[in-house]
């Protein structure tokens, strides 16, 4: 029976890995480096941001320090969040599913706290996930399953009574080392037989028939 579904945030609540490119781009130019490069940003993608930092600044060798690069970074994000901001079509009524079917829902991202909160509250569904496990406060990121452990203990939940919802490879890899069926939504993961996925979409618009399925 399944009692959780859990959410990666970045890509699979809201479209928001090609924003935080376009923050990651900027960072850099601000600091005279250039551009960004696709490579490295799937190689970041699901870890915390500021672990995410940290390989920004040794990769392109960036003088300042992590603290004061990621204060940089977060302040472009934001204002570009704030402009360009998509969420993922099916969101709105996959919560209201799981909100009127008795399932618990929480969210583990590798995005800090302040940014996840921010999202979440400006999207005005805060108030339907039980909690959240940000990026900040995690002794070890994604691909390692530390935070879905976590989560699923929390919401009293067996990796067979939880789905989780991701779209990076480390996600998926963190989902898959916890024990739990993924969906890949608007996934870059290449081994398309990958027995602990439930499917591969797109969007958010299919995933309640795929739970109904799964009950």
């Amino acid at each position: 029976m399944l009692k959780a579904v859990i959410f990666d945030m970045d890509g699979v609540i809201v479209d928001t890995e090609p924003l935080s490119y376009k923050a990651s781009d900027a960072l850099l130019k601000k600091y005279g480096k250039g551009s960004y490069n696709e490579e490295f940003h799937r190689s970041v993608m699901g870890n915390s941001m500021m672990e995410e930092i940290r390989k920004i600044k040794e990769y392109f060798d960036l003088s300042d320090s992590c603290e004061n690069i990621f204060k940089e970074r977060n302040i472009i994000y934001k204002d570009i969040v704030n402009k360009e901001m998509k969420v993922m079509n099916g969101l709105s009524d996959l919560l209201e599913y799981l909100k009127i079917s008795g399932i618990k829902s929480a969210v583990v991202t590798g995005s800090n706290r302040d940014i996840a909160e921010f999202i979440l509250d400006k999207l005005g569904i805060l108030s339907y996930f039980e909690f959240i496990i940000a990026g900040d406060e995690v002794e070890k990121c994604k691909p390692d399953p530390w935070a879905y452990k976590i989560a699923m203990k929390k919401l009293e939940s067996t990796s067979d009574e939880t789905i989780i919802l991701e779209d990076s490879i480390n996600g998926i890899k963190a989902a898959i080392a916890a024990g739990c069926k993924v969906i890949a939504v608007n996934s870059i993961w290449e081994e398309k037989g990958t027995k602990e996925i439930l499917s591969f979409e797109e969007d958010l618009s299919n995933v309640k028939n795929i739970i109904e399925n799964f009950k």
